[in-house]
């Protein structure tokens, strides 16, 4: 019965062993995965603030000058999408008399 009860202690010792290797093995992964999951969550808020001070350093502006010089002709009038940049010229004293264009 002694052989027996030294196998038995001995499988037991080594289950034992073994399944603590196994838990120590899962938990040293389990940290493993966390450290990757907050170095990638880091690096992606580093990108982010990276992304924003670039579009913010780059700032994009209306070109007002350019925008005035393709809305204008050469008197200083703008034009219409009726006109086309082609406006009849004013006549003041045309004013008032009926067109031809009107049918009076």
């Amino acid at each position: 019965m002694g052989m027996t009860a030294a196998v038995i202690a001995g499988t037991l010792v080594g289950a034992v062993t073994s399944g603590l290797n196994a838990y120590e093995q899962k938990r040293a992964g389990d940290r493993q995965t966390s450290a990757a999951k907050e170095q990638l969550a880091q690096q992606q808020a580093l990108a982010q603030e990276e992304d924003q001070a670039r579009n913010k350093a780059n700032r994009k502006q209306a070109d007002l000058d350019g925008l005035l010089a393709d809305n204008t002709i050469d008197n200083g009038l703008g034009s219409t999408l009726l006109t086309n940049g082609n406006a009849a010229p004013l006549n003041p004293g045309a004013l008032g008399i009926g067109s031809p264009l009107l049918g009076g």
